[in-house]
């Protein structure tokens, strides 16, 4: 998203230091792939589809227009050389677990059970599913589009943890948490996406906290197969700030946070 705080930051800055090459393409271009797609192609993904989820529709044609931009989005990266939704997950290549986007999305505010919701739009990847996803078709309820299939499935659980890089202006800073992801307390047959519930350590309040104070944002990372080792070594040889936020975290932690920025 351009010009939006917590994803554009500064592009050149960002590919002298981490080699990540920042560009911008115009919707056409997806169009015209998606265009050119063909039945027979749409028949595969729609194969692999059906190996892979529950079809949970009588909309195929729903799910066959999301296949049909697929392609044409998986065809633009290999063109492109474009690998910006994979930096994260070649770090866990080859371990158990899950990474993937997240957005913070709502807080259940229980005293002693507080708990956050977390999706990213209809992005979450379904590596982060505790039983086979399902393919379900709703209103999207913005932009007066057609309704789009989607994937429905809850989260694994255990021990992870939620990463976000920001930039400060005249260096960059990585926040990593430790974070425990936990069973959804209760359906929520309203909110019919791929999610992921989690608490913060040491607790809600000094974590969620001190997550802030360090300038987390918005849009953020959990893995379940990277450590905090793995984020420190890696902000050690990219010279980046190091920010980590745990059972070792205390109240009195805040105010170092808080002035670090």
């Amino acid at each position: 998203m351009r010009d939006v705080a917590v994803t554009d930051g500064n592009r050149l800055s960002c590919e002298i230091q981490y080699g990540w090459e920042i560009k911008y393409w115009g919707i056409g271009e997806i169009a015209d792939l998606a265009g050119r797609v063909t039945d027979e192609e749409i028949d595969a993904q729609m194969a692999e589809y059906l190996s892979r989820y529950t079809m949970d529709t009588d909309n195929t044609e729903a799910v066959r227009e999301q296949a049909r931009y697929e392609i044409a989005f998986r065809k633009f990266l290999k063109e492109n050389g474009c690998q910006a939704f994979t930096d994260m997950m070649k770090m866990a290549e080859g371990r158990e677990g899950a990474t993937g986007f997240i957005e913070d999305y709502t807080y259940d505010l229980t005293p002693g059970k507080e708990l956050e919701l977390a999706s990213h739009m209809l992005e979450v990847p379904a590596s982060f599913a505790a039983t086979k996803p399902k393919i379900q078709v709703h209103p999207l309820g913005i932009g007066g589009k057609a309704d789009p299939a989607r994937l429905v499935f809850d989260s694994v659980t255990g021990d992870g943890i939620q990463c976000t890089l920001i930039d400060l202006g005249d260096h960059f800073r990585i926040i990593c948490a430790d974070i425990e992801l936990v069973p959804v307390p209760q359906p929520m047959p309203k909110l019919p996406v791929a999610q992921i519930m989690y608490r913060h350590k040491p607790s809600f309040q000094i974590g969620t906290a001190a997550w802030c104070y360090a300038g987390g944002a918005h849009h953020s990372v959990v893995s379940t197969a990277l450590t905090r080792a793995d984020i420190a070594l890696f902000a050690k040889l990219t010279g980046s700030e190091l920010i980590t936020i745990g059972d070792d975290t205390t109240e009195a932690d805040l105010e170092k946070f808080y002035m670090a920025r």
